[in-house]
């Protein structure tokens, strides 16, 4: 029996619809929408599928997979420059991973902001395997010819968990956090002191063609966009809140802050 579609689940789905977006956006040479819709409205919905499975490990926990018609998969593949697809094949899944596997990046750092840390893994599968599921059918599209359906699936234990979260009760950070108006208290900021988030140090970044991906082997070097000598960034929700130099600490890497920019401190004042 199917689940109804919860408010917790209409934002698992936009998080997933934004990431993957994002992600088709980065590889091809077109921008792409993913959207939520009742029923699947390409006429080969049904047809040939390649499906891949998505495991939650944190605060959500359970499976999700991510059914893509073969049909509209070439239609993807076809926008990345340099490539030409007629007819699907063995490479064109493992590209889609690619590209999956970096939506799911973003995808978890979206779940992780809404709901605490969870940890999201992608790889290939070979069936739909999800008893009791809640089905969601997304719609990507170019905005001309290239539309491709998808279905997620999210099994029993996930519904559940969304479900859990969503009976949960809630406190809210930002009313705790927000400024003082003359003749109120202070803020309790104790309420949200012991919130976990994740922060990301980050390096340098590159941006790489989809056929440069698919040839890195053990031994390839990337080269970033940063210098030796420039800091490091600490990075919150996307947010650059310190600057630094890496360090070794008990032989894991750390940060010397150097540097607060003022958005650090705003964001206890938004």
């Amino acid at each position: 029996m199917t689940h109804p579609i919860e408010q917790q689940t209409i934002r698992f789905a936009t998080a997933f619809s934004s990431a993957l977006a994002h992600a088709l956006s980065q590889f091809t040479a077109a921008t792409w929408t993913v959207r939520e819709v009742a029923t699947p409205e390409t006429p080969e919905a049904e047809g040939p599928a390649q499906v891949y499975r998505l495991v939650l490990d944190g605060s959500l926990n359970g499976e999700c997979f991510v059914k893509l018609i073969r049909s509209g998969v070439i239609g993807i593949i076809a926008k990345v420059p340099g490539e030409e697809a007629t007819a699907f094949a063995d490479e064109h899944a493992e590209a889609l991973l690619q590209m999956l596997r970096a939506a799911v990046k973003e995808f978890a750092a979206t779940l992780t902001s809404s709901y605490g840390l969870v940890k999201v893994q992608a790889e290939a599968a070979t069936e739909i395997r999800s008893a009791g599921e809640c089905v969601v059918s997304l719609l990507a599209s170019d905005g001309s010819e290239g539309r491709s359906s998808v279905r997620l699936h999210l099994n029993q234990r996930l519904v559940e968990s969304l479900q859990a979260i969503r009976e949960a009760p809630k406190i809210s950070a930002k009313a705790s956090v927000e400024p003082c108006k003359e003749g109120t208290t202070e803020p309790n900021l104790d309420l949200v002191l012991d919130v976990e988030l994740n922060v990301t140090l980050r390096f340098g970044q590159r941006t790489l063609p989809l056929r440069d991906v698919l040839e890195l082997s053990t031994g390839s070097v990337i080269e970033l966009d940063r210098q030796v000598d420039e800091p490091v960034e600490l990075l919150l929700d996307g947010r650059v809140i310190a600057r630094g130099e890496a360090v070794i600490v008990d032989g894991n890497y750390g940060l010397r802050v150097t540097e607060l920019p003022q958005l650090s401190a705003a964001l206890l004042t938004r």
